[in-house]
């Protein structure tokens, strides 16, 4: 009775088609036999999309892991490490949860969701993933601890209103030096802009939600399944202190690899969707391509419907 139900199988092997380095040197698995006797013996092939309109993502980035973070934070780039820092300096924390807090971690999916016209996953689909993975299941908020962010910039603005005010008095020695003009002008603009966030976090609770992470341990890899973002916040840069957290705990944990899933076009800088390879690319690591998804029809005429 089962098989009169069926319509079609669907599959995803996990068998690499091509991986490509940073700077897109790619490897060739020359897989192109096993694609065609799929197709031999029956199966639809999808092609070689390099979208999101496959169910599975076919381009994924993929970090191998050091023995340490801090090896790890030495293979990643300088915008990713000024980043990491950045979201440091303004107070920013993530802690592991449990999915007591999944409401939590759910809502900023949901916003995330919004913002980028996406189709978001029911939250009884996290929930049933992490009652199933149970320690496996890692989930992650990223959060603005109001008094560090307020301590870290006030100590930034002391810093720097007195190296601007060094700058100053070489000025009356050198009235004409642009540049001195210029090193002047980005303190004032840091200072002034260091100045407005503590203003706006002032207004904000103690510890405030801005980013969440869900991520699952399977066999060698670490795979970073949803994330989300509260979008007032970005500049806050909750994602480069939610991968590090990530990252470290594979690393603990004696993993392999950490996954970060999809990446769209890496091939075409103007691409909307570059942006997002260009932040994972950032923590290192490569890119790998599958051979794609493929269909067996069971019932003909049904799967053509």
């Amino acid at each position: 009775n089962s098989k009169k139900n069926v319509i079609f199988f669907r599959m995803d092997p996990l068998i690499k088609l091509n991986t490509y380095d940073p700077h897109l040197v790619k490897t060739d698995y020359h897989q192109e036999k096993i694609i065609e006797d799929f197709i031999k013996v029956g199966f639809k092939h999808y092609g070689f999309n390099i979208d999101y309109t496959t169910w599975q993502f076919r381009f994924v980035h993929v970090l191998e892991l050091c023995k340490s973070f801090n090896e790890q934070f030495n293979l990643m780039s300088k915008s990713t490490k000024k980043n990491i820092e950045k979201a440091i300096s303004f107070g920013v924390k993530t802690k592991r949860v449990d999915i007591q807090e999944l409401d939590q971690v759910y809502k900023l999916f949901e916003e995330s969701a919004k913002i980028k016209k996406i189709h978001n996953l029911t939250k009884s689909f996290y929930h049933n993933l992490a009652l199933n993975f149970n320690e496996n299941a890692f989930m992650y908020l990223a959060y603005i601890d109001k008094k560090e962010c307020i301590n870290n910039l006030t100590d930034k603005i002391n810093a720097e209103t007195k190296d601007k005010r060094q700058l100053e008095k070489q000025l009356k020695d050198n009235s004409n030096s642009l540049k001195i003009k210029s090193k002047i002008n980005i303190y004032e603009q840091n200072i002034e802009k260091y100045m407005s966030i503590i203003k706006e976090v002032e207004k904000l609770d103690d510890y405030t939600n801005i980013g969440s992470l869900f991520a699952i341990l399977y066999g060698n890899e670490m795979i970073a399944l949803s994330s989300g973002m509260d979008y007032k916040y970005r500049s806050f840069c909750p994602k480069y202190s939610m991968y590090p957290a990530l990252i470290k705990d594979a690393i603990k944990n004696g993993i392999k690899y950490a996954n970060f899933l999809g990446v769209k076009n890496i091939f075409d800088k103007n691409d909307e969707a570059y942006g997002v390879y260009d932040i994972k690319k950032g923590f290192g690591g490569y890119t790998v391509e599958y051979i794609g998804e493929f269909d067996l029809p069971i019932k003909k005429l049904g799967y053509k419907l």
